[in-house]
C-alpha cells in the first residue's frame, strides 16, 4: 500500500533503443482497481482504442468500465485471491499479473518460467516459495490463455497530442509545492 507506482516493459523481437515512459501502450496492467479513481494514478493515460487493460480486480468488466475512459478492451480477473491461496503471500500478486502480462504479449510459458526463476534466484526465497511462485506462474498463466493476446498499435495509428497549457513563470517562492502542506497529501482509502 502507498502512492502509485508506474513501471514500463518493452517487448520486441528487434533491439529495443528507446526507454522511459510508454506514450501509447498496448497493454496496461492495473495491480488495483481503486487506482481507476486516483487522479494521481491515471493508469488509462495514453491508451486508445487498441490497448487492452488488464484489471486485478474481484469486479468484472461491467462493473470496471463505468471507471475508466478507456473505450477499449478490458479484461479483469482476481489475481490477489490466486496469489494469496497459491503463496500465502500477497508479494507474489506480481508474479500473477507478471505471468498474466507475459501470456497476453505472447510470450512462451517456458520464456515465463525461465526469466521468473531468473528473477527469484536473486531473493531470499526458500525452494517451497520458489516452487508456489511458479504454479502461480503457470495458473495465471493459464488464466490468460482464455483470452485473445494484446495486439501491437498498428503503425498508422494515430493518437492526438494533448493540447499543451502555457503556464506563467513565477518565482520558486511563489510557485513550488511544500510537501508536507497538509493539502499535497490527501488520505484515500486503498485496495
Amino acid at each position: 500500500r502507498g502512492a502509485p507506482l508506474a513501471a514500463f516493459t518493452r517487448i520486441a523481437d528487434d533491439p529495443i533503443l528507446e526507454r522511459g515512459a510508454i506514450a501509447h501502450p498496448d497493454l496496461v496492467v492495473v495491480a488495483d482497481d481503486t487506482l481507476l479513481t486516483e487522479p494521481a494514478a491515471q493508469p488509462d493515460a495514453g491508451c486508445d482504442s487498441h490497448a487492452t487493460l488488464l484489471i486485478n480486480t474481484h469486479h468484472d468488466e461491467t462493473d470496471i468500465r463505468p471507471l475508466t475512459a478507456h473505450g477499449g478492451r478490458i479484461l479483469t480477473a482476481d489475481f490477489t485471491t490466486l496469489a494469496l491461496k497459491m503463496t500465502q503471500h500477497l508479494a507474489s500478486l506480481s508474479t500473477a499479473l507478471g505471468a498474466a502480462a507475459a501470456c497476453l504479449a505472447g510470450l512462451s510459458l517456458d520464456a515465463l518460467l525461465a526469466g521468473l526463476d531468473h528473477e527469484l534466484a536473486q531473493t531470499h526465497l526458500t525452494a517451497s516459495q520458489h516452487a508456489a511462485n511458479r504454479e502461480l506462474a503457470r495458473a495465471s498463466y493459464a488464466r490468460a490463455q482464455s483470452w485473445a493476446k494484446a495486439q501491437a498499435r498498428p503503425e498508422d495509428a494515430h493518437t492526438p497530442l494533448p493540447e499543451l497549457a502555457q503556464v506563467a513563470f513565477a518565482p520558486p517562492a511563489q510557485a513550488a509545492p511544500s510537501i508536507v502542506a497538509v493539502g499535497n497529501s490527501p488520505a484515500r482509502h486503498t485496495g
